[in-house]
C-alpha cells in the first residue's frame, strides 16, 4: 500500500471515532478521495477494498465461509474449546500481530476442521494451548508464517506446537518450548524457522519434504527426524538429546552444522548424500548406511 493509502485508512479511521465517539470496528462504507477527481491517486483502492477482512472479535470462532479474518487485540481462551476454528477452503486468517492465549483446559488455538485446502495463517503468537497451537493435519497447499508459538501442546493430546498436512509451507516463525516443535505431512516447505527448547522433535518431517536456512536448539530428542527422500540445507542442530539430524533414506544434506548432540550430528540411511557439512562435539560425527556418500565434510 502506498502512502496515500495509508493516509485514507487513518483519516477514515479518525472520522469513525468522531462520529461514533468511541473506536468502532465496523466496516466504514464510504470513501475519501486520494487525489483530485479523475486522477491515478483518486482511481486507486485500498487493501480493504480489494480484499475486505471480517474482524474476530472474541473466541471461540468458527468460520464456515472463505474470505480474509483478521484480529484487532488479543484474545483469550474459553474453556474446553478451540480458539478459531476453520471449516471452510480460501480462509486467511491474519493475527495482525495480536496473540491467542490458551488455558490449561483449552484445546487446540487453530483447528483445521475437515479435509481443506489453501489456508492460510499469517503474523501473530499463539501461547499457552492444551492441544497444540495450530492443528492443521487435514489442511493441503496451506501456508504458516510469521508466527511465534509458545509453550503449547502439554494436554488435550496435544503433539506438536504447528501441525500440517501436505504440500504445505511454513516461514519465519519462532516455535518455543513446546511437547514437539513442527510436525507436517509429505511434500512440504520450511524456511526460515527456529525450534527450540521442545520436550520432543525438534522438527519431524514426512517424506518429499524441503527445509531452508533453519534451526534446531536445545530440544529433547532428535532435531530434524527426516523421511525419505527430504532436501535439507544450509540449516543448524545443536545441542540437541539425540541426533542432529536423522534421515530415513535417500536424504540430501547440504551445508548444514551439527554441534554438542547427544547422539550422532548426522544419521543416515542408504541412498543418502551428506555435503558441505560440519559435524562438532556430538556424541557420534557421522553415521551412516551402506551407499551413503559423504563429501567435503
Amino acid at each position: 500500500m502506498n502512502k496515500h493509502g495509508t493516509t485514507m485508512k487513518t483519516l477514515c479511521g479518525a472520522l469513525t471515532l468522531v462520529v461514533a465517539g468511541t473506536l468502532c470496528l465496523a466496516q466504514v462504507n464510504y470513501t475519501i478521495p486520494l487525489g483530485p477527481p479523475g486522477s491515478e491517486e483518486a482511481r486507486m483502492r485500498t487493501m480493504n477494498e480489494v480484499e475486505p477482512e471480517t474482524v474476530i472479535y472474541s473466541l471461540p470462532m468458527t468460520i464456515t465461509n472463505s474470505g480474509a479474518y483478521v484480529l484487532v487485540k488479543d484474545l483469550q481462551a474459553s474453556p474446553l474449546n478451540n480458539g478459531i476454528t476453520i471449516a471452510a477452503n480460501d480462509v486467511s486468517v491474519n493475527l495482525n500481530g495480536f496473540a491467542l492465549v490458551g488455558a490449561t483446559n483449552s484445546q487446540y488455538g487453530i483447528y483445521v476442521f475437515g479435509s481443506r485446502e489453501r489456508i492460510h495463517v499469517r503474523n501473530g503468537n499463539l501461547r499457552y494451548w492444551a492441544g497444540n497451537a495450530v492443528e492443521a493435519t487435514a489442511a493441503k497447499n496451506s501456508t504458516f508464517e510469521d508466527l511465534v508459538l509458545s509453550t503449547n501442546g502439554y494436554q488435550y493430546g496435544g503433539t506438536a506446537s504447528i501441525v500440517v498436512g501436505a504440500n504445505s509451507s511454513i516461514a519465519r516463525c519462532l516455535i518455543l518450548n513446546n511437547k514437539y516443535g513442527v510436525i507436517t505431512s509429505d511434500g512440504c516447505k520450511i524456511e526460515n524457522c527456529i525450534v527450540n527448547g521442545n520436550s520432543g522433535y525438534g522438527f519431524s518431517l514426512g517424506q518429499n519434504c524441503i527445509v531452508r536456512n533453519c534451526m534446531s536448539v536445545g530440544n529433547q530428542s532428535t532435531g530434524f527426524f527426516l523421511q525419505k527422500n527430504c532436501i535439507v540445507t544450509d540449516c543448524n542442530a545443536v545441542s540437541n538429546m539425540g541426533n542432529g539430524f536423522y534421515g530415513s533414506y535417500n536424504v540430501i544434506l547440504s551445508q548444514c552444522t551439527a554441534a554438542t548432540n547427544t547422539q550422532s550430528g548426522f544419521f543416515a540411511g542408504r541412498g543418502s548424500v551428506i555435503s558441505y557439512c560440519t559435524a562438532l562435539e556430538n556424541g557420534t560425527g557421522f553415521y551412516v548406511y551402506q551407499g551413503t556418500v559423504v563429501n567435503n565434510c
